[in-house]
């Protein structure tokens, strides 16, 4: 059952996060937007795969090389959508 029913020990609650109520007046560019999600998504795939190959017994310097340059692309895209620029 969804939290808040009948059986549910929780109260009901209209609230977008347990305890903060959906403000309507949120700033839009503090919003994220699919293509920020779907970059933030890429990034947080590659640094797992990063992860994994620096776990390897023998990791495979190329592969890391590749990786860390895909997740520096996909850093500075996030970047340039949120108007920052370029940062190190």
């Amino acid at each position: 059952m969804r939290a808040g029913g009948p059986l549910s020990p929780l109260p009901y609650q209209p609230f977008g996060r347990v305890g903060c109520p959906i403000d309507s007046s949120l700033d839009t560019e503090t919003l994220m937007t699919a293509r920020m999600f779907r970059l933030t998504q890429i990034h947080q795939r590659i640094d797992e795969r990063l992860r994994i190959e620096l776990r390897k017994r023998r990791p495979d310097w190329q592969e890391f090389a590749r990786l860390e340059m895909l997740r520096q692309r996909a850093k500075h895209a996030l970047n340039r959508l949120a108007g920052r620029g370029l940062t190190a």
